[in-house]
């Protein structure tokens, strides 16, 4: 039972918690770059296409870097696959589908903003569009989450009740046999006491031929046996 706790909390730590932490650090790499391709169109438009080229690539490598960022976390989080479910492995394929998609796009209006500025605007629309397919299944993805990391807090809850239930039952089994083990030594006791008073009652009335039974070897059958030697 603790042992498949143990197994549980490990999973929603390990997995949950950093399939979890790795989509939002995706999430932040896809809005970087496309806050970065905002930034480009607007300076290309606020120039009139006229806009340097060392300042346009300043905006370009951002953007680059942004995609790079949010590609290598999801290939990061393949690479975990054997620790993911089948559903799981389902979205994240279709995640990463729409990444490539939406990384492709901002290529294309950065080399668009370097190279043919005019076209840069028309280039955007369609990498919002990516982007915003791209967040959807990034949500899905982080629900899906919340829900296995529920699921696998009431399996962990569920291990702890039985376990608390095997300990609770095992501790009323062992004060149940220590009262049976007390009450047989107790009895014994008396017994041999009893014995030893019978004895000495019938030793008084002048029998010497009455023996004590011994039993064991504790205090008790030693005072019997003394007991004996005496008459």
């Amino acid at each position: 039972g603790l042992k498949r706790q143990q197994a549980v909390l490990h999973q929603v730590e390990h997995v949950r918690f950093s399939q979890y932490q790795r989509a939002l650090d995706i999430a932040a790499a896809s809005q970087a770059a496309m806050v970065g391709s905002y930034a480009a169109v607007v300076q290309v438009i606020q120039s009139e296409g006229n806009v340097s080229e060392e300042e346009m690539q300043f905006y370009v490598e951002d953007m680059q870097a942004s995609v790079k960022d949010m590609l290598a976390g999801i290939e990061q989080g393949l690479s975990e696959s054997a620790s993911l479910t089948a559903e799981e492995m389902v979205l994240y394929q279709n995640l990463q589908e729409q990444a490539v998609a939406f990384g492709g796009g901002v290529e294309q209006l950065a080399d668009a903003s370097l190279n043919n500025p005019y076209l840069a605007p028309s280039q955007l629309g369609y990498v919002r569009a990516d982007y915003t397919r791209l967040v959807g299944l990034l949500n899905l993805y982080l629900d899906q989450q919340k829900e296995l990391a529920s699921i696998s807090f009431t399996s962990a809850d569920a291990t702890a009740k039985s376990v608390t239930t095997a300990l609770a039952v095992a501790v009323l089994v062992a004060i149940a046999l220590a009262l049976v083990v007390g009450l047989l030594v107790r009895h014994q006791i008396l017994r041999s006491i009893k014995a030893i008073e019978q004895a000495a009652i019938k030793l008084r009335d002048g029998d010497l031929t009455h023996r004590v039974e011994v039993t064991g070897r504790d205090e008790i059958a030693q005072t019997a046996m003394a007991f004996n030697a005496l008459i």
